[in-house]
């Protein structure tokens, strides 16, 4: 698997914490997750 580099604004990180219960750092370990399954949904997604 390519790696994936990421960056995020430390502010908006500790509000997301605070909002969601979860940092950045932890979200992203769903990109390397061989178990995820997606879905697909038009309705939320760009176009």
């Amino acid at each position: 698997m390519k790696e994936i580099n990421f960056e995020w604004d430390e502010n908006k990180n500790k509000i997301n914490i605070q909002k969601h219960g979860i940092s950045f750092e932890e979200a992203r370990t769903v990109f390397y997750d061989t178990e995820a399954i997606v879905i697909d949904d038009p309705d939320h997604s760009e176009k």
